[in-house]
């Protein structure tokens, strides 16, 4: 099955070469999109000429804003599928293969992978690997950050991301999947990211910061889910 892999790019950001490394064993049928407040196409040209991929690679220049961003690089895409990835993200070969042995199967759910922080000075890193695969393999809450993957009429279906959330507008889709009766699926693999922004404001502060707004924001949309489940079920 052929992807579209979606990449928000902040400005300033470089995090993108090392990603599209990464992505070098996509195929002819598949194609990276880029999508920049800034012009990229020069800079991804250059790269190219050192790192060829087999994937054609597309920039796009829209309003800043992740949701903005991933929204119109889905508005583009070519392919059946949409995989979302965080610029900071490092894929392995595996991650890939048993992306697509899943997507050969075809079916309608939101796919995600487990998350790994790569190595830094903070060592309590592990304690929110727990929390993460608690939160999105037993409550079925993953983040963006684990690389979604979804078939792209399935995402216009659920209304996209929300352009207008301040924060958490890739929890929402999840929640959005989980109104319309979306199964959810975790890929066996690992996604690493970096904890940077642990690094940088501390890593109490923004891993009570998260608990706080996941909270707040999953509420109503519990409320929802379970309004239309009954609702489902009495129909």
């Amino acid at each position: 099955m052929s992807l579209s892999v979606i990449i928000p790019i902040a400005p300033s950001e470089d995090g993108w070469k090392s990603l599209l490394v990464d992505l070098a064993s996509l195929d002819e049928s598949d194609e990276c999109i880029l999508v920049s407040p800034e012009n990229l196409k020069q800079s991804v040209d250059e790269f190219l000429q050192l790192y060829p991929m087999k994937a054609r690679v597309h920039t796009v220049i829209t309003k800043k804003g992740r949701a903005i961003q991933q929204n119109h690089g889905a508005s583009i895409a070519h392919k059946p599928w949409l995989w979302f990835l965080h610029c900071d993200s490092h894929i392995s070969e595996k991650a890939i293969s048993l992306l697509k042995t899943e997507l050969k199967k075809n079916k309608d759910q939101l796919y995600f992978f487990d998350l790994r922080f790569s190595p830094s000075e903070i060592r309590l890193m592990w304690i929110n690997e727990i929390g993460v695969k608690f939160r999105s393999r037993f409550l079925q809450i993953p983040f963006g950050d684990q690389g979604f993957c979804l078939k792209k009429e399935t995402f216009f279906r659920l209304s996209r991301f929300n352009e207008k959330a301040d924060f958490g507008e890739d929890h929402l889709l999840v929640w959005s999947a989980h109104q319309e009766g979306v199964k959810l699926k975790a890929i066996d693999c690992s996604i690493f990211t970096s904890p940077r922004k642990y690094q940088r404001k501390g890593w109490s502060k923004v891993t009570f910061d998260h608990l706080l707004k996941t909270f707040s924001q999953a509420s109503p949309e519990f409320i929802k889910f379970l309004k239309k489940k009954i609702g489902r079920e009495r129909a």
